[in-house]
C-alpha cells in the first residue's frame, strides 16, 4: 500500500472565482443535457483548488467550508444540495477525475486527508459513506495507486474497470453456474418461460409478417386447418395464459380447438408441447 506526502494544498483562486467556478458545476447539473459534459472538467478544478474553502456566494456572502462532501450536500447557499452518487454518476467516464474524486470524498472524514490513517481507511472501504468495494470510483481509485500501469490502460480506452482489476487481482471472477444461477433468480415468470424455450434449443418456426397478417380479421371466418386459423388461436390462447383476468375455461377451449384441428402439425412442429415451449405458452399443469 502507498501512501501520499504531498503537503496540504491552498488554492490560488480568490474568493469571487472560487464562488464563480463553484456555481458553474451547480448550474451545469441544474440546466442538465446541455451543460453536463462539463462538469468532470469542473469538478476536477474544484478539487485541484480546493475551491470548498473559501468562496464568496451571491445575495449569501463569503462561505468557508471543510471539505468537498460539505459543498456538494448541505444546501444552497452553502453547497449544492446534491445527492454525491448523482454527481459521481456524472464522472464515470472521466477516470482521472473519478479517482480524484474518490479520494477527496473518504479522506476527509479523518480530518487529515493526507494522513496515513485517513489512506489506511480509505483502501480498506471502511468509511460509512462509501463501503463499495466494486464501485468503479474503488476501482480507478485503487488502480491509480496500485497498478498505474494497468490505470493507464483503461484510460487509454484498452481495458474496462473491471477487467483491469480482475488482470490486477483486486477482483475475482465468478464461475459462469454462479452468474447463471443469479441473473435465473431475477427472471419474471415470463422471461423463464423464454429462457425454457431456448435452453431446448427449440425455435419458432413463425415468421412475424405471417403473425401479423394472421391475427387480422375475424378467426370465425376462416378455415379451422389454415396456418392463419393455428396461428390465431395460439395467440388467444398465449393471451389467455399469461393474464390471471382470463378464466382457466378459455384455456381449456382454445387448447381443445388447437388439438382437434392438430395445429402443431399445421405449423411445423412434431408435437403440442414442442409448439407451445417454442412459442413460449406456459399452461396450466391441470388444464393441460
Amino acid at each position: 500500500m502507498t501512501f501520499s506526502t504531498t503537503p496540504p494544498r491552498a488554492s490560488v483562486l480568490n474568493e469571487n472565482e472560487a464562488g464563480r467556478l463553484c456555481d458553474s458545476a451547480a448550474s451545469a447539473m441544474i440546466h442538465g443535457s446541455n451543460q453536463l459534459g462539463s462538469v468532470p472538467g469542473i469538478i476536477r478544478r474544484i478539487i485541484e483548488e480546493c475551491a470548498w474553502k473559501r468562496r464568496k456566494v451571491a445575495l449569501h456572502g463569503i462561505v468557508e467550508l471543510p471539505s468537498l462532501r460539505d459543498l456538494i450536500t448541505l444546501p444552497p447557499m452553502k453547497g449544492w444540495g446534491e445527492d454525491p452518487a448523482k454527481v459521481e454518476a456524472l464522472l464515470r467516464d472521466d477516470i482521472e477525475v473519478l479517482a480524484m474524486w474518490r479520494e477527496e470524498m473518504t479522506g476527509e472524514h479523518g480530518g487529515d486527508r493526507r494522513s496515513e490513517k485517513a489512506e489506511t481507511k480509505s483502501d480498506n472501504i471502511t468509511l460509512e459513506t462509501d463501503r463499495r468495494g466494486t464501485s468503479r470510483s474503488y476501482t480507478v481509485s485503487r488502480l491509480q495507486k496500485q497498478r498505474p500501469d494497468l490505470f493507464a490502460d483503461v484510460k487509454a480506452g484498452k481495458l474496462s474497470a473491471n477487467a483491469a482489476a480482475i488482470k490486477a487481482g483486486f477482483r475475482k471472477v465468478k464461475p459462469p453456474l454462479e452468474l447463471a444461477i443469479r441473473a435465473f433468480r431475477k427472471l419474471n415468470d415470463r422471461d423463464r418461460q423464454e429462457f425454457e424455450r431456448r435452453k431446448d434449443g427449440i425455435p419458432s418456426k413463425l415468421d412475424p409478417g405471417e403473425v401479423t397478417k394472421a391475427r387480422f380479421g375475424p378467426r370465425e371466418l376462416k378455415d379451422p386447418r389454415s396456418r392463419a386459423y393455428a396461428i390465431q388461436t395460439l395467440y388467444a390462447l398465449k393471451r389467455y395464459a399469461e393474464n390471471a383476468k382470463f378464466s382457466q375455461e378459455l384455456v381449456a377451449k382454445e387448447l381443445d380447438e388447437i388439438d382437434q384441428y392438430r395445429h402443431w402439425e399445421i405449423l411445423g412442429y412434431s408435437s403440442r408441447e414442442d409448439m407451445l415451449r417454442a412459442e413460449s405458452v406456459a399452461i396450466n399443469r391441470e388444464v393441460a
